[in-house]
């Protein structure tokens, strides 16, 4: 990561997009679990954060605790079972199933754990890498709601098209050349980055709508005028070969062009 600065404002729900090595190394940088790095980074003092990282096994490798006694490692000692077993059954570990081993979980088991112990310490800004790995249609849905409706600040990525576009009113692109920084949607960031790749926009667009006008649809009004009153005048369509010359600048006026060629002949 090279030549990135930038700051999270209030209710801000970022998106990380692009390189996924590049993102990781991020979070894990500001979330204190790498120390190599060089600049700076500085958490607002009113914030406190959750972390979900990409590879979750140190939490649960050789780790022969009950969840409930898993999630309560993630606390000061003073919380309550019947507490403990409250966030597990918020995602799904009831009854019996709260007693289970950590080290004995699946995949999708382990991330639902990670959950309990985010929502357990209640922080205002979430980081999530990759946070619907191992989880089923059902689970990334009712993750996807949870997220949306979350009043604070969040920093994620993910590679689902629609939870990231439901969810992110910012995206942030890690590159060779330093970073993008969009408030949009992903959708929009999507379109932002097929008029870098094509060097097209909006106004691009209006210019040709002009050039269209001016050498192509009002000649042609006039060239219909002349004829119904009569006059025998030259074709006034003088623009025609002048707009094939530019065929390159104006690339979404070429089919346009081939229609009136095709109506003249």
């Amino acid at each position: 990561i090279n030549n990135v600065s930038f700051s999270i404002q209030p209710n801000e729900k970022v998106a990380f997009v692009g390189d996924d090595k590049a993102t990781e190394a991020f979070f894990k940088i500001i979330m204190g679990e790498d120390e190599d790095y060089e600049g700076e980074f500085k958490w607002g003092v009113t914030t406190s954060q959750s972390y979900f990282p990409k590879d979750n096994s140190k939490y649960f490798n050789d780790c022969e605790l009950s969840l409930v006694d898993w999630l309560r490692q993630f606390t000061d000692g003073t919380v309550y079972e019947q507490d403990l077993r409250g966030w597990l059954g918020r995602v799904l570990f009831s009854g019996e199933e709260a007693l289970k081993k950590a080290n004995v979980l699946s995949g999708g088991e382990k991330v639902r754990c990670m959950l309990a112990k985010m929502m357990m310490e209640d922080a205002n800004v979430l980081v999530f890498d990759e946070p619907t790995n191992h989880l089923d249609l059902e689970s990334i849905q009712a993750l996807n709601q949870g997220l949306i409706q979350f009043k604070e600040n969040i920093l994620f990525t993910c590679h689902d098209h629609q939870f990231v576009q439901t969810i992110a009113n910012r995206i942030i692109e890690f590159n060779k050349d330093g970073m993008i920084d969009r408030l949009s949607t992903y959708d929009e960031y999507l379109e932002y980055k097929e008029e870098l790749k094509y060097g097209y926009s909006d106004f691009d667009f209006l210019i040709q709508i002009i050039v269209f006008l001016l050498i192509i649809a009002i000649p042609s009004v006039i060239n219909t005028f002349f004829r119904w009153r009569g006059f025998k005048k030259r074709n006034v369509l003088i623009g025609v070969p002048f707009i094939l010359s530019l065929d390159n600048i104006f690339p979404v006026l070429s089919d346009t062009v081939s229609l009136f060629d095709s109506d003249k002949s």
